[in-house]
Parts: structure tokens; C-alpha cells; sequence
């Protein structure tokens, strides 16, 4: 990623952590700061959809479409997301000792993640049931994405007015015409019968559609060159971000409370940026790139963790303040090693292909 949007990296890196202390705030059941601090931390999960829209608008706006092109597109997201996923969801059930039941007894109930579509072991939105690596769930919504992006981009220069054609249709007329009504929560239903139409009508992709529209602001040459007043409106959302994550209030009702925060935020950073670009630290910017792994793998940390520490005979409490750095720290470690010895060479592999 280059110096231009090292600060958009250092926010994925960001929202992967609020989903992991938020997966983590029952360490600190007892901890009022606990509460506040992590209660909403599931944010990460929208606003990490909305720098995927913006990173792929980016990275591809500018590119030569042709069919090449395309499969290459498509190959590298496979293989920037896939191998790891279902690598690191073997790991999962290892720890869980039920390898056999899903590879032997029950291969079928693997097929959803497989082939990343909703398993409707649950119909809670927008999930719509988890896979045994819970958190992959997400990249139901994410495959989809590139898909549809691999897809519109035959269009040539239409492309990303099919792209937002097709998804502003999914999410407000079929709904309206089948259902006749727009879900205002994430968590509903439609009660379609194939779980893949509840994926693709759920307006959490309009998270996405967001991003998209982020990378256009961010591509286009404009007269918005007032610092102070880019700087401003930085603070401004900042602050309306971390006190509605604090639940101080709310703007609007349902998603689009998450979806206006998020929005803004990245608004008035991509304008600053444009403006002047931050400068980050190092290790913060490391965050970002470790993010995927830290994604997928700290609900492996969380599970595994508990064993290895009965195992080696400690038998303090597993939960307070303590326990939530001590997790954390090897959450982050993990990532670390993940990111070193799984993802970079994963890349190489995409590069040379």
C-alpha cells in the first residue's frame, strides 16, 4: 500500500481490533470500563467493509479491463482470502477436537463455508448462521464483493454503475417487492427460502457500496484544499465516532447510525489525507497489514488459550484485566506469525501465478 493511504491501512488494522476486544469483552464481565469500552466493538465489522469497497475502487479504477485482467483480479482474492480461511478453520476444529465430525460424520455442514454462503443454522442477520470459524461469516459478504465486481467489470467503463445498479436493487426493490418493506436492522430477515438471496439483499452491503464511492472522492481532482477546515471536520468525526461507539447517543436509527459514523469518518480522513497525507507510525501501519490473520485467528487464541494454560498447571482466574492483556498480547503474536509465515507467502505465490 502506498504512502497515500497508509492511514486507511492503520484503520483496517483498527476495526480487526475493536472485533476482537469486542469478542473479548466477556474477560471483563465484571469491569465497567470493560463494558463501555468493547460493548460496541462489532463496528469494526461495517467499517472494515467500507475500506474493502474503498481499497478495491482504488486499486482497480484505473486498470486496463480486459479478460486477463479480470482472472487475475479474481485469483488474487481468492487466494488472499481462501487458503488461509479454511487453513486456519482446520486449526479451529483441531482445537476443538472435532475434526471428525465435520470432516467424517458431517461433511455437509462444511459445504456453506466451502462455498461461502449463509449455513441457516441461524436466522439472525446479518450472519444468517455462523461457520464453525465463526468471524468467517464476514467473508461470505466479501466473496460476494469480488464477484460482483469481477463480474460488472465486462461492462468496461459502466462497470461500477452496474456494480451499484445491481446492489441498490437487492437491497431496496427486491426486498419491496417480495417482502414490501427495506430492513432499517441487519439483524433481520426476509425468510427466503435459499440462504444466498439473504446475503445479497442485506443492506450491509451498502457498507460496501459506501467504500466505492469513498475511492471515487479520493480518485477525482477537486478545488477542496482548505486544510483547517479538513482538519476541523477530522476532529468533529472523530469525535462523533468514539462517542457514539460509547453509545453518549445515536443520530439515527439502526444501520444507518453505523453506516453516517463510518462514512464520515473516512470522509474527512481521505479528504485531510488528500490534502496532506498522514504519516503514521510504523507499527501502527503493521497493524493493518496483519489485520486479516488477526481477524480470523483470535477466536483460535481465545479457545486455545484456556487449555494451555490448565495444561501447564496455573490456575489463576481466566478473566479481569489481567488475562485480557495476557490474550491479547498472544492474539497479536499470532498474527504476527500468521502474517509472516501463511499470508506473505500466499501473496508470492498469487504474484508468481
Amino acid at each position: 500500500m502506498n504512502q497515500r493511504i497508509d492511514v486507511i491501512q492503520l484503520l483496517r488494522g483498527l476495526a480487526a481490533l475493536m472485533v476482537c476486544c469486542f469478542h473479548m469483552k466477556g474477560i471483563l464481565k465484571d469491569s465497567l470500563w470493560g463494558k463501555m469500552l468493547f460493548q460496541n466493538g462489532s463496528l469494526g465489522v461495517p467499517l472494515f467493509f467500507m475500506i474493502s469497497g474503498f481499497i478495491l475502487y482504488v486499486t482497480t479504477s484505473k486498470a486496463q479491463i480486459k479478460p486477463a485482467f479480470i482472472g487475475k483480479f479474481a485469483l488474487k482474492r481468492l487466494l488472499r482470502i481462501v487458503p488461509l480461511y479454511y487453513l486456519l478453520t482446520l486449526v479451529y476444529l483441531a482445537v476443538h477436537s472435532n475434526l471428525s465430525l465435520y470432516l467424517i460424520d458431517n461433511p455437509r455442514w462444511l459445504m456453506p463455508m466451502f462455498f461461502f454462503y449463509p449455513s441457516y443454522l441461524g436466522f439472525t442477520g446479518p450472519s444468517y448462521g455462523f461457520p464453525p470459524l465463526a468471524v468467517g461469516w464476514s467473508l461470505n459478504y466479501e466473496l460476494y464483493f469480488y464477484l460482483l465486481l469481477a463480474i460488472t467489470m465486462f461492462a468496461g467503463k459502466w462497470r461500477w454503475m452496474l456494480f451499484s445498479g445491481i446492489i441498490l436493487v437487492s437491497v431496496f426493490i427486491v426486498p419491496l417487492i417480495t417482502n414490501g418493506y427495506v430492513m432499517q436492522h441487519l439483524s433481520q430477515w426476509y425468510a427466503y427460502p435459499l440462504p444466498y438471496f439473504s446475503l445479497m439483499t442485506n443492506p450491509v452491503l451498502l457498507f460496501f457500496l459506501a467504500g466505492v464511492g469513498l475511492g471515487w472522492f479520493h480518485q477525482v481532482k477537486h478545488p477542496l484544499k482548505h486544510r483547517f477546515l479538513a482538519d476541523l471536520l477530522v476532529l468533529l468525526a472523530a469525535a462523533n465516532f468514539i462517542f457514539t461507539y460509547l453509545a453518549f447517543y445515536q443520530i439515527f436509527p439502526g444501520f444507518w447510525s453505523s453506516f453516517f459514523n463510518s462514512g464520515v469518518l473516512l470522509f474527512a480522513i481521505i479528504w485531510r489525507n488528500k490534502i496532506k497525507p498522514f504519516e503514521p507510525k510504523r507499527w501502527l501501519i503493521y497493524l493493518g497489514d496483519i489485520s486479516f490473520s488477526l481477524y480470523l485467528i483470535h477466536p483460535i487464541v481465545l479457545s486455545f488459550l484456556p487449555m494451555l494454560i490448565r495444561s501447564m498447571g496455573f490456575t489463576f482466574e481466566l478473566n479481569g484485566w489481567l488475562y485480557f492483556t495476557l490474550a491479547l498480547f498472544m492474539i497479536l503474536l499470532s498474527s504476527a506469525v500468521s502474517y509472516t509465515l501463511l499470508e506473505k507467502n500466499l501473496n508470492r505465490l498469487a504474484k508468481r501465478i
